[in-house]
């Protein structure tokens, strides 16, 4: 099965938090830069120019 079959989604968790605290940090700051944060099987940055990086779905979790 593939990471994309799962249906996961970063919508109401701590993750979703997470990039928004950042996104509030960095607007705090006069920053314009907003990284967009995507689940994937592994930790990197792509080099494609997307800014943002990826959260291992290992470490992802939904609590309730």
């Amino acid at each position: 099965m593939r990471l994309c079959d799962l249906k996961l989604t970063v919508a109401g968790t701590e993750l979703e938090a997470r990039a928004k605290r950042l996104n509030d940090e960095l607007a705090k700051r006069g920053l314009l830069f907003r990284p967009h944060v995507w689940l994937s099987t592994e930790w990197f940055s792509p080099p494609d120019g997307i800014p943002g990086f990826a959260i291992s779905v290992f470490t992802w979790r939904t609590r309730g």
